[in-house]
């Protein structure tokens, strides 16, 4: 989940035998990346503002996705920050001035860690609301209905996903013995060690296998529900008409309740695919006791990290064109937000224009009854 160890300097290899190729590297590498963060960050920016012009009231789902939008942003800005501070400045532009401390950086590592913790239960949050969508379509709008997330709900689980897990791992970094923020000088050494990495990846892996099995459900409730339906159009329905007008609404809950899963599971596929080189390269690579120590190279550390941090990053961009492209509501929302930001520079450039030709009509033009021989 953290980005490859290759951009804290740690290996003494020499396979950069001239240090300029070695800054240069980094500077290829970093620089397209953090600059790609910054337009994310832009963007994700915009389908945050479109909130203003969306519909009211908010789903369930489109609620915890534009909050899981708002931690994709928060997660490029400290994963663009540790690039500049751990990588870009120090390696690649060989600026020797440290302008973060370590315990500042320490923290900053522990926020970006949080921030993917705070990623990984939103996609847990959606997966229970979906499951709670499908297995009662109905009774998951009534207002007190006891097991599906209502508005106050959704807005205090969605604080604490944006809460807890920075503050557990911050915290955790403070009661390591002798380590981390404990220590006077915020040594690191337990994040090159097996145990923390594996643990934290450990975190990862066991969600992506809880959302497997209630997706799995899910798959099951839907097809048998479909079952159900052909069974009727089969054999002719002799319900009544309100039971035949409550049969359509549950139906056309759970078509918007698939349409819903699918939009979140390309997020969870693309989370995976983001986040899985990633995950397996910090349990697996290390300095210490781990499997691997370092890939053995410095040219291949480079590679494998490049890589990794390449796929974090376009894991966003992918979330972000999902949002847009699947969501009708924040697709609705852009169009409106463009529409009105078009108009209200249109009337300003308009106002302005008439205020002008006011000017010019009241000193320049011909008043009724001139012509221009007698001005």
């Amino acid at each position: 989940m953290e980005d490859c160890p290759v951009f804290r300097n740690s290996s003494n290899d020499t396979d950069f035998q001239h240090v300029p190729l070695r800054n240069y590297t980094y500077i290829f590498i970093c620089s397209p990346i953090i600059t790609f963060c910054v337009f994310m960050v832009g963007y994700n920016l915009m389908i945050l503002m479109s909130l203003y012009w969306i519909k009211r009231p908010i789903s369930t789902t489109l609620h915890i996705s534009l909050s899981m939008a708002g931690s994709d942003v928060w997660t490029l800005i400290l994963d663009s920050l540790g690039l500049l501070f751990n990588s870009l400045l120090p390696i690649g532009l060989g600026i020797e001035e440290q302008y973060l401390s370590d315990c500042s950086l320490l923290i900053l590592e522990g926020l970006r860690m949080g921030g993917k913790l705070t990623t990984v239960g939103h996609l847990l949050f959606l997966a229970l609301n979906h499951y709670c969508g499908i297995r009662k379509p109905l009774q998951y709008h009534q207002r007190y209905h006891p097991i599906c997330c209502k508005y106050y709900s959704i807005c205090i689980i969605s604080i604490a996903l944006w809460i807890v897990p920075p503050a557990g791992i911050i915290a955790y970094f403070s009661l390591i013995p002798d380590d981390g923020l404990s220590h006077q000088d915020c040594t690191y050494k337990f994040l090159l060690r097996s145990g923390f990495r594996r643990g934290f990846s450990l975190i990862f892996f066991s969600s992506i296998i809880i959302m497997a099995m209630i997706y799995y459900h899910i798959y099951r409730i839907v097809r048998r529900h479909q079952a159900k339906r052909d069974k009727f159009r089969r054999v002719g329905s002799h319900y009544t008409r309100n039971h035949q007008s409550l049969q359509g609404l549950e139906q056309q809950q759970q078509q918007e309740n698939r349409r819903a899963i699918i939009t979140t599971l390309l997020i969870v596929g693309s989370t995976v695919v983001g986040w899985l080189p990633a995950s397996l390269s910090f349990a697996l690579v290390c300095e210490c006791d781990c499997v691997f120590k370092n890939f053995g190279s410095e040219t291949i550390s480079t590679a494998v990290g490049a890589v990794c941090n390449t796929l974090l990053i376009l894991k966003t961009a992918f979330n972000s064109y999902i949002y847009t492209a699947r969501m009708q509501e924040i697709k609705h929302a852009l169009k409106k937000m463009r529409n009105s930001l078009k108009n209200k520079c249109c009337r300003d450039g308009s106002n302005e224009f008439n205020g002008l030709s006011e000017i010019q009509s009241r000193g320049f033009l011909p008043r009724h009854g001139e012509n221009c021989t007698q001005l």
